[in-house]
């Protein structure tokens, strides 16, 4: 399996941890229980992790990725706050 492959798979498991993060953070909010809440909220952020590890892999590999990456925050968040050139 290519590289070109491999970014496809690390895109589409993304995408669908961050629909899993949206998903988890309705439960919470509809939830009374506290330790049902805790526990959706550990699972939640567990799922964020993974986010991080996948978005770390495309920095990682895939050139193009990381230079619009770097591009955006110059660009867009010069001082950490959203600003449009």
């Amino acid at each position: 399996m290519g590289l070109t492959r491999n970014l496809e798979i690390v895109r589409d498991l993304m995408s669908r941890e961050l629909e899993t993060v949206n998903i988890y953070n309705r439960r919470i909010k509809e939830v009374e229980n506290d330790e049902l809440k805790r526990m959706i909220s550990h699972i939640r952020d567990e799922k964020k992790d993974h986010i991080a590890v996948y978005y770390t892999y495309l920095m990682l590999h895939d050139e193009k990725q990381s230079g619009a990456y770097i591009n955006v925050i110059k660009e867009h968040f010069p001082k950490g706050v959203f600003v449009i050139p």
